[in-house]
């Protein structure tokens, strides 16, 4: 009988407890509750207002928060025009964490961002002007006016009186493939040596060429070579200078390697001729091709 009455003691004290518990849960979240739970991601929020850009604006969150207190889903219904702003918003508040409900609650929460104002620069000490003062200032006052960036001129660059060996060397070599491609207009095979003159100008553009046979030529060089050559000397470039040069530099024109057999079948790169490759294309069948295909 004492055991029943003890078992029946302790299962009311029981369910007294459950009840209570009950009661004191809340259905849904009241505003304080959804302003505790905003708090807990202010600072976030507000580190978010690095991405605005010098305008005051606001964006609403839609929320909706689960029965077990956590953010199941967080958008933008009203934009801030600033993509990364909104998506910075949105996932500060996926961290927040509310208090436990029965039914959960999904709920609209604005967000204002104001444009801070900007800074007065402030005018540098008396007897402070120096050139580090006037930088962190922003070169206010008329004793920085020295220091201002915008005040400075550039120094002229250095000119030398004519173009240096250096320089006419990087020049030609700038329009080797030009020269390079005047080869189909000679007559023999074989390496063809000429002479070139020209003027260069003060401004590093090139005026008149002269193209002449060079040593062991016994025939002047056809008047298409000679003006393949011209265009291709021509299109030089040197830096400028004072009073230019006439310069004299010789050229050599080398034979052009002949192009491959179309879709010739072979076996080694000596079947391709000179300057071609041997390699296999479709599966194992091996043909003639170029050097710009290697």
């Amino acid at each position: 009988m004492t055991r029943a009455i003890a078992w029946l003691t302790a299962a009311t004290a029981i369910l007294t407890m459950m009840t209570e518990q009950a009661q004191a849960q809340h259905t849904s979240l009241s505003r304080g509750d959804i302003r505790n739970g905003m708090n807990q991601v202010r600072g976030t929020v507000q580190a978010c207002q690095r991405h605005l850009r010098g305008a005051t604006t606001s964006v609403n969150i839609r929320v909706h928060v689960a029965p077990t207190g956590f953010v199941l889903s967080a958008r933008a219904t009203s934009t801030s025009r600033f993509p990364r702003l909104d998506s910075c918003v949105t996932a500060a508040i996926m961290q927040a964490r509310f208090t436990r409900t029965v039914q959960g609650k999904t709920f609209t929460y604005p967000f204002v961002f104001r444009a801070s104002a900007p800074t007065k620069p402030r005018p540098p000490r008396p007897g402070a002007c120096d050139e580090v003062g006037c930088m962190l200032n922003n070169y206010t006052g008329a004793c920085c006016a020295k220091y201002s960036p915008r005040r400075r001129r550039r120094r002229p660059q250095r000119l030398y009186d004519r173009p240096t060996r250096r320089d006419i060397k990087y020049a030609m070599r700038g329009i080797r493939g030009f020269l390079r491609d005047c080869a189909r207009f000679k007559r023999r095979t074989g390496n063809l040596f000429l002479r070139t003159k020209f003027k260069v100008r003060p401004s590093g553009r090139v005026g008149s060429v002269s193209v002449r046979r060079g040593m062991g030529q016994s025939r002047r060089p056809r008047w298409t070579m000679r003006k393949c050559v011209r265009r291709a000397v021509e299109r030089a470039s040197f830096p400028r200078t004072r009073l230019g040069r006439s310069v004299r530099y010789p050229v050599v024109i080398m034979d052009a390697p002949p192009p491959p057999p179309a879709w010739r079948t072979c076996q080694r790169d000596i079947d391709c001729g000179t300057g071609n490759y041997c390699r296999v294309v479709r599966g194992s069948q091996t043909i003639c091709m170029k050097p710009m295909f290697r």
